[in-house]
């Protein structure tokens, strides 16, 4: 992405500082702003528990002043109306006084009035008994004089009495339009409420909300009849309309939007102007008298609904609630003399305003921060941005030759030249460059070789496992026919039968060992007494073909952790193949065929060196010092063009027939299992040159033990040992019953299927099982043991013909169970059997 070193100075920068403190400025923002948003809606809480206190105490205080009001009201309608039943009851006295005369009022279009600037109103409509009005008024004269003498309380908007006749005293005096000429006021709900007929008890009544028909606007009505039953002379009235009632919610303080006033039977009976909308209400457009006939239980609002209809149930509250999508706060009070219902609304923004306040200045100061943060980075952004182009020449341009030639290598071009460096980076980048061009084929090397090997391993072990379950079957008959009654000349074919078996055996096992990896148990070993006994046995070969073997070995020698029988098979693969290139071409002007010159030695940390190339794979960097072995022949030395080959399995120079082509392949594979490799190179004086190198490591691996469990079952005394062979081949099944049957009863079988039918019935006292059956693999059928039958898991051995495979080489890691790799001796199989047996009665009988 970033293909420039200007490129990926901006990059770091960026990434390196840049971003860590953008990082740490957008934490520190984030934080500050949390930090604040956290402390104001801290400060907005407060602040609005403590307006709901305030309005809540608020409430109360309106509450009892406006039950003051209420009570106040009734008292004086009461006591006003008391004053005229008296008067009422001294009519004679009151006629004789001619106080107010029938002058007073004029005859007009809506009935009799006063005249205009009258102190109070009189008002006899026409629809009333004028002949009764006039009688009475008399009395009525002092009646207003009752009204005019009552001082206007907090609360009242007006009183007025309407006489049985018809006739009407208000005060203050309002104007009557031509439009109420035709009503009766003795049919209006200000007067009806208060009659003998609806009030027999005498007492006050309240009226439901009305629209005045005087003007007045919306209202309610407090009535206290005159005089009771048969003596009912009229009612007094005193009205409370909403602007009154809108002043005195006013004049309690509060931040309310408006108020209401609820009776005990789910009635409105006053709402200032501004709920009207959440109440679902409309103002009254004309001035004729009309009952309203709100309920709360027709609210338009859900919410607000449902709050008001739960009032009733509770003295006082205040809460949160959404009207029409709006945040509102709700608060009630119960009247204590009426038992109605004070409730207000209120927005809480106005509650938190400070805090808005301070939330704008903060956010202000926030944004103000961020630009002058934005100006710092867009300073570092430059001045990264100008570095970057001073980095160009003085380090870019240099490295643009080391660019190109590692193109041109990566091309396949090792010979590009690579311009000196310094003393600085680039010169190290130099050196390190012209290492590579060295390192490139020796890794080229190494891969080849072990896609190879991989391949080869792979097709090795099936190949390997058929010709092994072929060859079980003839060196096993081969061994019974010569035990058997034969001629000379028969015994002699027998005899090159097996021999024949026995070498294609050891071409086999030859095969799988040099295409895969060779392990083993290594323990602390004298590799100067293990080269001695691998080339011991090549004593016949060497002395038919006159060869000397000249023995240097360094006697310090440390000991090394091996394992001998594959470190003597390297030193006798290695030891063979250079007798056999001197047998093949002795030197010239030499009596014999020439020497073998074995040395050993111990090379200090850091003194290992590769070959000439013709090296197998190994590790580099070695940690400490090494074990090496070096082989010195004198004969005609390795081709250059087979230098790189003579590793390969299957590569051989020999004539065919003569040889395999696995020595020097088996021989890389035991050395390279102890971590280590072998070079091959031509000596100057003629002759070729083997090192084996052994770096010594830190750690040793063992092998794992596999955990053993007392058998469950005792082999039987009354019979001979029973023995289930399981095999698909049935060769091989036929020659290991024959081999076994004079000393055991043996069963076979040929799948894995019909082993656990046997199993799960009968007692075995050995379990000879190949692990690549055709229906159940031998895995499997161990596995089952192990479950159901752990007692005889303890006598399974395995017959194969590939321990090399994944399969095979898992398995026996994993169990440790015995095994006999075909083609077998029968002697050998008999053995095992044998002690098999041994071992399960001893168990058998300890426990």
């Amino acid at each position: 992405m970033f293909q420039s070193i200007r490129a990926r100075f901006i990059a770091f920068f960026v990434a390196l500082v840049l971003a860590p403190i953008a990082v740490l400025s957008a934490v520190s923002v984030a934080g500050s702003g949390q930090l604040a948003d956290s402390s104001l809606a801290e400060y907005e809480k407060s602040l609005t528990a403590r307006s709901e206190a305030e309005m809540l105490a608020s409430l109360r205080e309106l509450a009892r002043l406006q039950g003051r009001t209420l009570g106040a009201i009734e008292r004086r309608a009461q006591a006003m109306a008391s004053q005229s039943e008296q008067l009422f009851r001294s009519r004679e006295l009151f006629e004789r006084s001619n106080r107010w005369g029938p002058g007073r009022v004029k005859e007009g279009a809506s009935g009799w009035l006063t005249a205009p600037g009258d102190p109070s109103g009189v008002w006899i409509p026409r629809v009333a008994d004028a002949v009764q009005a006039k009688r009475d008024l008399a009395v009525l004269s002092h009646v207003e004089s009752i009204l005019l003498a009552e001082p206007r309380a907090e609360g009242m908007t007006q009183w007025y009495v309407i006489h049985k006749s018809g006739a009407a005293i208000l005060v203050p005096p309002s104007a009557v339009t031509e439009m109420e000429a035709t009503w009766d006021p003795r049919s209006g709900i200000f007067y009806e409420p208060a009659t003998p007929a609806n009030n027999p008890e005498g007492g006050v009544v309240w009226t439901e909300v009305y629209n005045d028909p005087v003007g007045q606007g919306v209202m309610i009505s407090c009535l206290a009849p005159i005089g009771r039953a048969d003596e009912f002379q009229g009612i007094i009235g005193i009205d409370i309309n909403t602007h009154d009632f809108r002043a005195e919610i006013a004049a309690a303080g509060g931040a309310w939007k408006y108020a209401f006033l609820l009776d005990s039977a789910g009635g409105v009976l006053l709402l200032t102007p501004e709920g009207y909308r959440d109440f679902g209400v409309s103002a009254p457009g004309n001035t004729l008298e009309a009952t309203m006939g709100w309920k709360v239980g027709e609210i338009a609002d859900l919410e607000l609904r449902n709050a008001c209809l739960g009032m009733p149930g509770r003295s006082e509250g205040l809460r949160q609630i959404r009207i029409g999508g709006q945040k509102r706060v709700l608060a009630h009070r119960r009247l204590e003399s009426t038992g109605w219902i004070l409730g207000a609304v209120a927005d809480p923004a106005s509650f938190i305003a400070p805090a808005q306040a301070m939330r704008t200045t903060q956010e202000a100061l926030h944004n103000r921060y961020l630009f002058t943060l934005l100006i710092f980075v867009g300073f570092l952004l430059v001045s990264c941005v100008l570095f970057g182009l001073f980095l160009t020449r003085v380090v870019t341009r240099p490295l643009l030759g080391l660019a190109d030639a590692a193109r041109a290598i990566g091309a396949g071009h090792p010979e590009t030249l690579i311009g000196p460096g310094g003393t600085d980076e680039i010169g190290t980048l130099s050196d390190t460059l012209r290492q590579m061009v060295r390192d490139r084929e020796q890794s080229q090397r190494a891969l080849a070789e072990t896609q190879k090997l991989a391949a080869l391993g792979g097709m090795a072990s099936g190949i390997c496992h058929e010709l092994n379950n072929l060859l079980a079957p003839i060196l096993g008959f081969a061994q019974v026919l010569g035990r058997g009654p034969l001629t000379p000349e028969q015994r002699a074919q027998v005899e090159r039968v097996e021999r024949a078996a026995r070498a294609a055996r050891e071409v086999v096992g030859s095969l799988l060992d040099s295409t895969h990896e060779l392990a083993g148990a290594r323990q602390p070993t004298d590799l100067n007494a293990v080269a001695r006994e691998a080339v011991l046995q090549l004593d016949a070969a060497r002395a038919s073909d006159g060869i000397d073997v000249i023995w240097d070995l360094a006697p310090e020698l440390p000991l090394f952790p091996a394992n001998a029988s594959l470190m003597q098979r390297a030193f006798f693969n290695i030891a063979d193949n250079a007798i056999q290139a001197m047998a093949a071409a002795p030197p010239r002007g030499a009596g014999r065929p020439g020497k073998l010159i074995i040395r050993s030695r111990l090379v200090p940390e850091g003194a290992l060196r590769p070959g000439s190339g013709s090296d197998p794979p190994r590790p580099r960097g070695e940690p400490g010092p090494a074990t090496q072995f070096v082989f010195e022949d004198e004969g005609p030395g390795i081709p250059q063009e087979n230098l790189r080959r003579i590793f390969d399995p299957f590569f051989t120079t020999k004539p065919p027939g003569s040889g395999t082509g696995l020595g020097l392949s088996v021989a890389v594979s035991c050395v390279r299992a102890h971590g280590g490799f072998i070079a091959a190179e031509n000596r100057s004086e003629g002759g070729a040159r083997f090192t084996i190198s052994l770096p010594f490591s830190e750690a040793v691996p063992t092998p794992a033990r596999g955990t053993t469990a007392p058998p469950l079952h005792a082999m039987r005394s009354d019979a001979r040992p029973r023995v289930l062979v399981v095999d698909d081949e049935d060769s091989i099944r036929v020659l290991v019953t024959h081999a076994l049957r004079d000393d055991n009863e043996v069963e076979a079988c040929e799948g894995g299927v019909r082993a656990l039918e046997l199993l799960a019935t009968r007692d075995f006292d050995a379990i000879l099982c190949d692990l690549r059956l055709r229906d159940l693999p031998g895995r499997e059928v161990y596995a089952w043991l192990r479950a159901h039958r752990p007692a005889l898991a303890r006598k399974f051995l395995v017959i194969t013909g590939d321990t090399h495979g994944d399969e095979g080489r898992e398995f026996l890691e994993e169990f440790r169970t015995p095994c006999v790799t075909k083609p077998f001796d029968l002697d050998d199989l008999k053995q095992r059997v044998k002690e098999l047996v041994r071992d399960s009665a001893v168990e058998a009988a300890k426990s």
